[in-house]
């Protein structure tokens, strides 16, 4: 593995990543109970949610006591991002895949430095994919680095969009132009960039920045290139800040030609 400042980090980020999985999977094999979130607007909540997200702050917290949290599950303090390390979490990514059991949520455990993402670790414990970094370290699939995002062409490329996005028939206009396929998680779609198994991930919804915290710097850190519909970087400074979309993809020059598809409609 290279050298980099953030190796403790992400060594310990592993550990509890992958005890995290395990969680994940006794609930997926035993059952679970979804709770009662209509009041929020969001019927996917489980106490999968809650109990991966608890075992998550209370590890990483307890190895690193000064840093900030900000988690979908646990309210964030005004300051949390400001602080000089934040871990920024979604604990299931993608309760939608979870509560269908279609093996395509991702845990997603991203640190941010700064401001700047600089760890980020996507975990698809149903499809045995740990995909994980440091800066400095390039990208890893079950701890082996891999090839850096090579460039491609938008023309011909696998585009991998969200599901829900699909339901609501949001990417019908582009079938004509895109060769599209379907996977669930936000975070997995991008981390699939990062690793070689996806050429593009466009979104056409907002995100939160637990959303795509840990994949945006995976694709960045593999050499590729993340960035909003509008050409707008991402802030990581404001608990209420949300992309208003986003593509990741192999290159600036990619992203620019599959923007220019998508702004055209």
């Amino acid at each position: 593995m290279k050298n980099s400042p953030y190796l403790q980090q992400l060594d310990i980020m592993t550990q509890v990543t992958r005890k995290a999985g395990e969680i994940a999977r006794e609930f997926q094999a035993k059952g679970f109970k979804q709770l009662d979130m209509k009041e929020k607007g969001d019927p996917f909540l489980t106490e999968a949610d809650i109990a991966i997200d608890t075992h998550l702050k209370t590890s990483l917290m307890k190895a690193f006591p000064d840093y900030g949290w900000y988690s979908e599950e646990t309210k964030p303090t005004e300051e949390c991002l400001t602080k000089e390390f934040c871990f920024v979490v979604d604990p299931i990514d993608g309760t939608r895949d979870f509560v269908e059991r279609n093996g395509e949520f991702s845990i997603s455990v991203g640190l941010i430095h700064n401001g700047k993402p600089v760890v980020g670790i996507v975990y698809a414990p149903m499809k045995d994919r740990f995909i994980s970094g440091a800066k400095g370290t390039g990208v890893m699939l079950n701890g082996e680095v891999q090839p850096a995002i090579a460039e491609k062409n938008v023309a011909g490329s696998e585009v991998v969009v969200s599901r829900s996005e699909t339901r609501a028939g949001l990417w019908a206009p582009f079938e004509d132009k895109l060769n599209i396929g379907v996977v669930g998680s936000a975070a997995h779609k991008i981390a699939l960039v990062a690793i070689g198994m996806a050429d593009a991930n466009p979104s056409l919804k907002p995100k939160n920045l637990w959303d795509i915290c840990a994949g945006q710097f995976l694709v960045e850190e593999a050499g590729g290139h993340f960035v909003q519909l509008n050409g707008e970087e991402i802030e990581y400074t404001d608990i209420n800040y949300r992309l208003k979309n986003y593509v990741a993809g192999p290159s600036k020059a990619y992203n620019t030609e599959l923007m220019q598809i998508l702004n055209s409609k």
